[in-house]
């Protein structure tokens, strides 16, 4: 169990540090359906995620307090909050 902790944590960090996670941040909420299949969790965690995205605001999956602390690992290893998705975005100047 001690070995499962340190490789589940040391997988958080890699993915925290490197970026390597898919970002849950403008996620629709069909996307994040999607997402939960793929992981194995509950479509209604969609609109759980969804809401702590949008509503409450977190930056950090492990504050998602209403899934299971399991669910919460395991989408910390290959997902992140991120940043929205920059299209659409301008620069104050006008430039993309």
């Amino acid at each position: 169990m001690f070995v499962l902790a340190n490789l589940i944590f040391f997988l958080l960090l890699h993915n925290i540090y490197l970026g390597m996670g898919k970002a849950l941040l403008g996620m629709t909420l069909s996307e994040l359906e999607a997402l939960c299949g793929e992981q194995g969790l509950p479509r209604f965690a969609a609109k759980q995620i969804a809401d702590w995205l949008y509503k409450k605001k977190v930056c950090d999956i492990s504050r998602m307090t209403n899934l299971s602390k399991a669910a919460r690992e395991k989408l910390s290893l290959s997902c992140e909050v991120g940043a929205p998705r920059r299209s659409g975005l301008h620069h104050l100047d006008g430039r993309h």
